[in-house]
């Protein structure tokens, strides 16, 4: 009798040890990995996978960011893309992402012509117009170097500065510390125009891209030419040549064109500043015009004419200010 006990004893604690061992085996299979590890080695391949991509693309015959989103999706599988804007998950890792040289992919872009590449970029964050490689260029910076006044610029490139002047604009829905960035581009670009002017050339700029930058929910009356023109007016009376102080007025006078310094005054964007040299515009007038003043065959001519009316505007214009009386060149440049 004691053995059956002891059998049945014996049997009922293996039973009891084994059904132990199942429990511990359960427990360590149901145990998880640790999911916050895997996923940051997930998220540094994608990175490194960014970084790749980056210089692949310095050379790439074809390039689209739709491919580094669509990688997010297959190396860490996660969703993002556009229908996830402005809280993609990836959006930042592939704007972040920089070679040696601190070039980001917008940069890159913008180098390479890429407006496509370059508009998809800045519109993820407005801030990607605002990141800075090593030599402190955002990509405002390298799409102004590419256009220079002695070289002008292709179509594309005018695209790709007014996309970045209007991804920059947005900046100022967002922190008021944007603001020096803001007011920094519209100067750039005013600076652009004025190389232009001096060698006789124009650079078309949108209007309204510009205005953007000043107040980007401007309200329709202030959108009406004549007051948009207005609201710019300071800074193109303001803009001067970095190397020799002339503004926009010193450009018009020497090259005379009294037409278009007629606008000017109309427009408030008349400078009365001095040069470099210490000279104003005003200065510079009355010496063209009294080189010519007093040899008679230039009376009647083209040239003399308008150095006439360059100075005689400028004069009736700081006549007016000043409120004392002064006759206008002529009838077709009327100021009062």
């Amino acid at each position: 009798m004691m053995g059956k006990y002891s059998l049945v004893s014996l049997a009922f604690c293996t039973i009891a040890t084994m059904q132990g061992m199942d429990k511990e085996a359960q427990a360590q299979a149901l145990t998880l990995p640790d999911l916050h590890n895997i996923q940051k080695a997930l998220h540094n391949d994608y990175r490194s996978y960014l970084t790749d991509q980056l210089e692949l693309y310095k050379t790439a015959n074809s390039f689209s960011p739709s491919y580094l989103i669509s990688a997010a999706h297959i190396i860490q599988g996660i969703d993002a893309g556009p229908d996830y804007y402005p809280n993609d998950p990836v959006a930042q890792d592939i704007l972040t992402t920089r070679d040696d040289q601190g070039n980001h992919f917008i940069h890159i872009g913008v180098e390479r012509g890429h407006k496509g590449v370059v508009e998809t970029l800045a519109g993820m964050r407005a801030h990607a117009t605002t990141m800075r490689n090593n030599n402190g260029e955002t990509a405002l910076d390298v799409c102004i170097k590419k256009m220079p006044a002695d070289k002008g610029y292709s179509p594309t490139q005018l695209e790709i500065l007014e996309v970045l002047l209007y991804r920059t604009a947005h900046l100022s829905r967002q922190k008021e510390e944007y603001k020096a960035v803001l007011e920094a581009s519209l100067k750039k670009v005013v600076l652009l125009q004025l190389d232009y002017k001096k060698l006789g050339k124009e650079l078309p700029l949108r209007v309204d891209h510009l205005l953007k930058l000043i107040k980007f929910n401007a309200s329709k009356e202030e959108k009406e030419k004549e007051l948009a023109i207005a609201l710019l007016s300071k800074s193109y009376q303001h803009a001067a040549d970095e190397a020799n102080g002339e503004t926009f007025t010193h450009v018009l006078v020497q090259q005379e064109l009294p037409d278009e310094l007629f606008e000017w005054i109309k427009q408030e964007r008349v400078s009365l500043a001095e040069n470099n040299a210490g000279k104003t515009a005003v200065d510079i007038a009355l010496e063209r015009f009294r080189q010519v003043a007093l040899k008679s065959p230039a009376r009647g001519n083209d040239s003399f004419t308008n150095k006439r009316c360059c100075l005689f505007m400028l004069l009736k214009y700081c006549h007016i200010k000043n409120g004392t009386n002064f006759n206008n060149c002529c009838d077709k440049h009327v100021l009062s």
